[in-house]
């Protein structure tokens, strides 16, 4: 079993600039080395109970969409991409996409 990660090629910018409101989509591809299966997972990284939610579509596909709370100007939203394989062994791995509300 080798004990490199995969590669994780978000096809999109690592920061976004988003509008508050507005739904944006996300896509990525993952080449694991050894050939195992892996599970997708998209979810938000919040510093506080009171931020407010981002609405994931397809939290568990390669590609998805975010839905960006209305009335969140100037404010930072960061979304993770959590990357598992099914070894013996398992790897996780991350990916994290900053979203700036203009």
């Amino acid at each position: 079993v080798s004990q490199s990660r995969y590669q994780i090629k978000l096809l999109s910018n690592s920061v976004q600039q988003v509008v508050a409101g507005k739904k944006i989509f996300l896509k990525t591809t993952v080449n694991d080395p050894d050939g195992d299966q892996f599970t997708v997972k998209w979810w938000q990284f919040s510093r506080t109970k009171s931020e407010p939610a981002l609405i994931i579509e397809n939290d568990h596909a390669l590609q998805t969409s975010v839905q960006v709370p209305a009335a969140t100007k100037e404010k930072e939203f960061y979304l993770v991409l959590e990357v598992r394989d099914h070894s013996k062994l398992p790897l996780t791995s991350y990916k994290v996409i900053k979203l700036v509300v203009q």
